[in-house]
C-alpha cells in the first residue's frame, strides 16, 4: 500500500511538508483499515527540484494503522 502525490511548487517550508505527509498518512491509513492490514515496513520517497530521489525505509517495532503513527514514522 502507497500514496504519492506530485505538487504543483516545491514545498519549502517544513510546516508544509508535515501538513502533506499528515494528509497521506491518512489516506493510507484508510486504506489500511478497509483492508485489515498491518503494516511491518515503512518508506518515505522526496523527490527534489532536481530529481534528486530521496528514500528512507524502516522496520516497525508495533504495526499501526493510526493515521497521526503512521505521519509521525513518516
Amino acid at each position: 500500500f502507497s500514496r504519492e502525490t506530485t505538487f504543483e511548487r516545491n514545498l519549502i517550508d517544513p510546516s508544509e511538508l508535515e501538513a502533506e505527509i499528515r494528509e497521506l498518512s491518512a489516506a493510507l491509513g484508510s486504506d489500511l483499515r478497509s483492508e485489515k492490514v498491518w503494516p511491518k515496513n515503512i518508506r518515505i520517497k522526496l523527490r527534489r527540484p532536481d530529481f534528486e530521489t530521496i528514500t528512507r525505509s524502516q522496520k516497525i517495532e508495533r504495526p499501526t494503522r493510526i493515521d497521526a503513527e503512521l505521519a509521525e514514522l513518516a
